[in-house]
């Protein structure tokens, strides 16, 4: 019998809803590439495309956008105080996805359409988890924060993006929101990554209902090889001083490489498929250079820049 360590080299499922070509440099939503829809369509227009497989007419869009901006409204405040209770009595020094975790367990408790196999409720419960994640995110930073719950409203004439800032107490640029939006549209999916397949899918062969599964994926991304990477990669380039630091960083770190003749990886904004580059940076680095000048602040975006591949 053969053994060979990981997934690579074998096929381990297929699917319709995202490809990532390394040959083509193409990251594709149902067939789109990327870089049609990212700052092209709003974000709620790429969420529709992925769970529904076609793009929505003005009138589905919009009827869309206002249920998974105003999600929040489909449960009683009754319930979101019990869920708010439970968020309060956990520790706010714990890390974010952990707290995510629970709250979404909390959450799920109270929402009676959660059975195993039962595909048309699964469906609605996606949809309306589109804009809640949205909400759940909020309510962690506030609880890490030190600030109430305050149960507020998301607002429907609004987008997901501006919902975040206004649930957090912010009053964004747009250019900022803007941003935000190109950001849900490019992490909102990545074929087979660690949470996707590791997570929610195999949990969803056991028949586990729908909140078990995306409970199983955020703990997934918490891992220092998937989402966390991202929190290691601010951290990182946190430390920088300045854009020498970098190259000294670096060329330190290859040469210790070299020396114990071990792999090293670098966290950052990727996947191991890659291996010329990823798609999604060229995109978001317009942004976040425009960004960046609008906030008269360019250190960041220059130490990144000495680091991309």
């Amino acid at each position: 019998m053969q053994y060979k360590k990981g997934l690579r080299g074998y096929i381990a499922g297929q699917t319709s809803i995202c490809e990532l070509n390394e040959k083509t440099k193409r990251i594709t939503y149902r067939g789109r590439d990327i870089e049609t829809l990212a700052g092209k369509v709003p974000f709620e227009e790429v969420a529709y495309l992925l769970l529904g497989s076609r793009h929505a007419s003005w009138f589905e869009l919009n009827e869309f956008k206002i249920r998974v901006c105003t999600s929040f409204c489909s449960f009683g405040l009754g319930k979101w105080e019990k869920v708010a209770e439970t968020l309060a009595a956990l520790p706010p020094e714990a890390h974010s996805m952990e707290l995510l975790r629970h709250i979404i367990n909390a959450f799920a408790m109270y929402d009676d359409r959660r059975k195993p196999q039962d595909e048309a409720h699964d469906r609605e419960i996606a949809i309306d988890l589109v804009g809640l994640m949205i909400y759940f995110v909020a309510l962690v930073q506030r609880h890490k924060e030190g600030l109430s719950p305050l149960l507020i409203i998301p607002s429907d004439k609004g987008s997901l993006a501006a919902n975040i800032f206004y649930l957090l107490g912010k009053k964004p640029s747009p250019l900022e929101v803007e941003v935000m939006d190109v950001l849900f549209t490019l992490y909102a999916e990545h074929e087979f990554n660690g949470s996707t397949f590791g997570g929610v899918r195999m949990a969803a062969t056991l028949d586990t209902d729908i909140y078990s599964g995306m409970i199983n994926g955020v703990g997934n991304l918490k891992g220092l090889r998937h989402g966390g990477a991202n929190e290691a990669t601010w951290g990182l380039i946190q430390s920088f001083a300045d854009v020498v630091d970098v190259e000294d960083y670096l060329l330190k770190k290859i040469g210790e490489t070299l020396e114990q003749k071990a792999g090293w990886k670098m966290p950052g904004f990727g996947h191991a498929v890659y291996k010329t580059g990823d798609a999604r940076v060229p995109i978001i680095k317009d942004y976040i250079y425009r960004l960046s000048r609008e906030k008269k602040n360019m250190i960041y975006f220059d130490i990144c820049c000495k680091t991309v591949v």
